[in-house]
């Protein structure tokens, strides 16, 4: 599995969490960070980052990104 790293963490107006990452061969990704049911952890919620686009270049990664923080306000 590759490794990602978050270079850059930030909130949209709903408050939904967003990252770009890069990965060990300097391709790039969109993830957000998604909430669920869990009956294992302590709360019963567990957030896990999922990709929303993935093995991109840096400019098609920052347009989606910007695009993704410009979400409305639930």
């Amino acid at each position: 599995m590759k490794a990602i790293k978050l270079i850059e963490r930030a909130k949209n107006a709903a408050g939904i969490r967003y990252g770009l990452g890069k990965d060990e061969k300097g391709t790039f990704s969109v993830w957000v960070l998604k909430a669920s049911y869990s009956g294992h952890v302590k709360g019963g919620i567990a957030y896990a980052w999922c990709y929303c686009i993935k093995d991109v270049d840096e400019s098609t990664a920052r347009a989606v990104f910007a695009k993704k923080l410009k979400g409305k306000a639930r």
